[in-house]
């Protein structure tokens, strides 16, 4: 296992790895985090409607994606959400992050919170 405790920011919502280490993978997303407002009338609006996040990944040949959530202190799989792009929608807020495997290599993005 290849975690990538080591990690840097970049370009706002970019965690890569620091280390060098041949196979790297990382988050980018298009937003971090939901809004919820409310109007004069009680009306609630939530914005964005929901936050796209993106698992790259770089020199592992045919990789396959796992995501998981944070929950009551272990990560979980997101039963389903094998592709490279997870999507969350308000209500879902919470820690993820995207496992990365080919053959025996396996790399983990650090955590991002949405």
């Amino acid at each position: 296992m290849q975690p990538l405790a080591d990690a840097l920011l970049i370009d706002g919502f970019r965690f890569r790895d620091r280390s060098g280490d041949a196979a790297t993978a990382w988050i980018t997303a298009s937003d971090f985090s939901f809004l919820t407002t409310y109007d004069e009338s009680g009306a609630v609006t939530t914005s964005p409607e929901l936050v796209e996040m993106l698992c790259h990944v770089e020199a592992m040949p045919s990789a396959a994606h796992q995501w998981q959530r944070y929950v009551s202190g272990a990560w979980v799989n997101v039963a389903g959400a094998t592709a490279s792009t997870l999507t969350v929608y308000p209500g879902g807020e919470g820690r993820y992050r995207c496992v990365v495997t080919s053959g025996t290599l396996r790399v983990e993005t650090d955590p991002a919170d949405a």
